[in-house]
């Protein structure tokens, strides 16, 4: 094999540099099948060069696959942010990122980065000088998002928020804030130029073939076929309501990390197994469902009339779902045979939670802390550890 000298490495960088060298940023949104995506692109990373000379970069990969470290290194110093967090990432964080990327994709004439992060970064502390770096090193930037019809939006995010311990009230997420998608998009245009910005619809009738994966690929002009690897089960899991309502009350026992994550892995474990999985799915009823969508109705058709402007008709498709079961709570049943199961798979957590309820250390009040009482006779019932 021909050796290649040392200097042709460094013609062959300053020749892509002199290239048009392209960034694609997924901004997500959130819980639109971003991870999903992202394990997506991991895993075919190699495959996925090859048919788009699109690189997904190791610079900035979080555990998830996202690209939420270097998102992370922008919030740096930020005040509002966590000490823990805050404290993750200190000065020249984010200089060490830039450098870090600038030198992974010296070769490459295109990259792509996700993080579902990115969809507001526009607000954080030290965007500017991400952007500005970006602006320079690229000669074209596209921005592209998938956007979820606002109350199934609020549905799974207030879900994840529950999972992550982090409740937002549910009556808080269908404001402005949260679901006003057109100022973020806004934001982006007038950065990169509103035909820069790709928007996609997170409904399977909207999709290409119906499936998340080959849409995505098609933003690239290439086909989805079986030699791209597609991830396996749920990528990102839900909660079913039980076991849902049962994790936003234990929340407020402040678990450590340890046994909080235990607590998740175990109801998801539970969640996936669930006989009655989707009868009380459903967090809003059809009147809300319409009057939630009502409020956001001309923002959804600009953004429809500006972003996709060969679409016909409204910007989401998908039917309103009229099933509505109310939820009747918790039943002593089920939180029964839930801290069993806990007793026998993790007894360590099994004596948190009771040490916790003992002790009473819950932040908990109003029509939860009702539950404790339940939660205390299922306990009491069952027994300690060591009655195993």
């Amino acid at each position: 094999m021909r050796r290649v000298a040392p200097h042709s490495f460094r013609a062959i960088e300053l020749k892509i540099s002199l290239m048009d060298k392209a960034l694609y940023l997924h901004l997500g949104m959130s819980k639109t099948g971003t991870s999903a995506i992202q394990k997506f692109l991991y895993q075919n990373r190699n495959r996925f060069y090859r048919d788009t000379q699109v690189h997904y970069p190791d610079t900035g990969l979080w555990k998830d696959f996202s690209h939420h470290e270097i998102v992370f290194s922008v919030l740096e110093n930020n005040t509002a942010l966590s000490s823990e967090l805050t404290n993750s990432f200190g000065r020249g964080r984010l200089e060490q990122q830039i450098e870090a990327f600038r030198t992974e994709c010296a070769t490459k004439p295109k990259v792509l980065l996700s993080s579902e992060l990115l969809f507001k970064s526009y607000q954080m502390p030290n965007f500017k000088i991400l952007f500005d770096f970006l602006a320079d090193y690229f000669s074209s930037i596209k921005a592209i998002v998938y956007l979820k019809r606002q109350d199934l939006w609020v549905e799974s995010r207030y879900k994840h928020s529950i999972i992550s311990g982090n409740e937002i009230p549910l009556a808080q997420l269908p404001r402005e804030k949260y679901c006003d998608y057109k100022t973020p998009l806004n934001a982006w245009g007038a950065l990169l130029g509103t035909e820069n910005v790709i928007v996609r619809v997170a409904e399977k009738e909207q999709l290409v073939d119906g499936d998340l994966y080959t849409d995505f690929l098609a933003i690239f002009d290439c086909v989805m076929s079986d030699r791209y690897e597609k991830p396996v089960g749920s990528v990102n899991a839900s909660l079913e309501r039980d076991e849902m309502e049962l994790k936003r009350v234990l929340n407020h026992l402040n678990l450590d990390p340890k046994n909080f994550q235990t607590l998740n892995m175990l109801l998801i474990e539970q969640s996936s197994a669930d006989s009655t999985k989707g009868i009380f799915s459903e967090l809003f009823t059809l009147d809300q469902r319409k009057e939630l969508l009502k409020r956001y109705e001309k923002l959804n058709q600009s953004i429809a009339s500006e972003y996709l402007p060969a679409k016909k008709g409204p910007l989401f498709r998908g039917k309103l779902m009229a099933d509505f079961v109310e939820y009747p709570g918790l039943s002593e049943r089920f939180v029964e045979n839930t801290f069993r199961h806990v007793k026998r798979q993790a007894p360590a957590l099994y004596s948190a939670i009771c040490q916790a309820l003992e002790n009473g250390t819950t932040d908990a009040s109003g029509p939860t802390s009702d539950y404790y009482s339940l939660i205390g006779r299922s306990v009491k019932k069952i027994g300690t550890v060591t009655s195993l």
